[in-house]
């Protein structure tokens, strides 16, 4: 288990070691296009994003 968290962190730290500017929202990888957190925030700011939603998105995710 301890190894699974470890590659994970591994993989994705890079993508939160940068600050990004508030203007460069995809820079951040859970604000790129087609994400539970994009498609929330089409139909409007503070949109809650549905569990269903992200647990279909990060099925098809492969750590």
């Amino acid at each position: 288990m301890l190894t699974a968290i470890d590659e994970a962190v591994d993989k994705y730290l890079p993508f939160f070691d940068q600050e990004p500017l508030a203007s460069d929202l995809a820079a951040n990888p859970t604000h790129r296009p087609g994400t539970p957190w994009q498609r929330a925030y089409q139909q409007g700011q503070n949109t809650v994003i549905d569990d269903d939603l992200i647990r279909r998105y990060h099925y098809l995710e492969k750590i």
